[in-house]
């Protein structure tokens, strides 16, 4: 079955172009912003709306969420340029800032956002995995986000394929039916991780259980779905069989595992971020 194909610039302003894919994580970033206010506002994660008591002093969240949004903006740029273009990089210093010619890392974003948030940690005195726990159960909604522009965008294409759920790619010039890559991720890195997680996330748990699993669920699930990503001739590869974003979703995974491990050996339980 074919898809629907749409212009991957939003709009131009002059020589800078605005992607459909930044409006989707912008959103995405508004959305998970606002989950995380309800949650750490409520006595519980199932309070409802009405009994929320947020206290406008509370200012660790407005940093997390300012810090959030810059750590993670700057790690996708710069994550994009290290793992999938550094000849630019080398050939022209100035194509990191370029932001106008596209290009995000989703690992980069994770990144930079952990880095951020050990800042915001440390300002406020709390726990680095108490701010990430509390983060975890809503990052899934990033992903969303953006396979949800990628089954329109088509930026990358699946392998060949004669399943009954096979798609054929607008863009591609070849009318193949492929793996609907795009839809693995949404339906699996998305839908799925965020319901686990939130359903996890309804009662307390081990210091680190909701980042690590979220590492670990993203990890697996990446790595799995990059099997079916028909890869172009100028990307890298790991022992000719591996891609740059498979080594990365390995390291988390590696790293999710590790934090479960620290969380249960230390016994200590999560907190809300902004709860006392």
């Amino acid at each position: 079955m074919p898809l629907i194909a749409i212009e991957p610039i939003f709009f131009s302003l002059g020589p800078i172009n605005i992607y459909w894919f930044s409006i989707c994580y912008l959103v995405g970033f508004i959305v998970i912003c606002l989950g995380i206010y309800y949650r750490s506002c409520a006595e519980s994660a199932v309070t409802a709306p009405k009994e929320l008591n947020f206290s406008p002093d509370n200012k660790v969240l407005y940093d997390l969420f300012f810090y959030g949004f810059v750590g993670s903006f700057i790690g996708a740029r710069v994550g994009y340029t290290i793992f999938n273009h550094l000849d630019y990089l080398q050939a022209e210093p100035l194509w990191l800032i370029k932001i106008w010619y596209g290009g995000m890392s989703f690992h980069g974003g994770i990144i930079g956002f952990i880095g951020a948030s050990y800042l915001v940690a440390i300002k406020h005195k709390q726990r680095l995995l108490t701010v990430l726990d509390t983060v975890a159960p809503f990052a899934p909604i990033a992903l969303l986000c953006g396979h949800f522009y990628s089954c329109f965008g088509h930026n990358i294409l699946g392998t060949p394929s004669h399943v009954e759920w096979a798609i054929i790619y607008p863009l591609s010039l070849e009318d193949i039916p492929r793996h609907p890559v795009q839809l693995y991720g949404l339906i699996f890195e998305g839908a799925l991780l965020l319901f686990c997680l939130q359903i996890l996330a309804r009662k307390p748990q081990k210091l680190g259980l909701l980042s690590g699993l979220f590492l670990i669920g993203y990890g697996v699930l990446n790595f799995i779905i990059a099997f079916f990503i028909e890869h172009q001739s100028d990307d890298v590869m790991v022992l000719s069989y591996f891609s740059i974003e498979q080594l990365l979703s390995f390291s988390m995974t590696i790293a999710g595992i590790y934090i479960i491990y620290w969380g249960y050996v230390n016994h200590e339980h999560a907190l809300i971020l902004g709860n006392k």
